[in-house]
């Protein structure tokens, strides 16, 4: 049964994860823990609007001209990855901000591989 209660809230366990992890880094965890994973998540943004247009580019089901939304994201992903490598070169090396902001950049990586391991087995499992 696709749309049955269970299969959907089996369905939506990925995006709960997520959010909960999230929470925790963001909203529960120290504040230069979320600095160091949102540094981290905007290099990993660029990279994936990067791959993501160069495929929409080169398929001819879609209508390019129509994903306007994807360059300004693009260009947008451009800006914060350049900024985060700028915070990134301001932060003291080998002190305790830059343990935080690792353990961030840990936490936020671990959790956005899971998420993509977990939405692979929505897709495909």
């Amino acid at each position: 049964m696709p749309f049955s209660s269970a299969a959907s809230r089996k369905r939506g366990s990925h995006r709960r994860r997520l959010a909960r992890g999230l929470a925790e880094i963001y909203i529960e965890g120290p504040v230069l823990e979320a600095v160091g994973a949102t540094m981290v998540m905007e290099v990993w943004g660029k990279q994936v609007d990067q791959r993501l247009g160069g495929l929409l580019r080169k398929q001819r089901e879609i209508d390019i001209d129509s994903l306007t939304w994807l360059t300004l994201h693009e260009t947008l992903e451009e800006a914060h990855a350049d900024e985060s490598l700028v915070l990134a070169r301001l932060v003291e090396r080998e002190d305790e901000s830059t343990a935080a902001f690792r353990r961030g950049a840990e936490r936020v990586a671990a959790l956005a591989w899971r998420y993509l391991d977990d939405l692979y087995m929505v897709l495909f499992g």
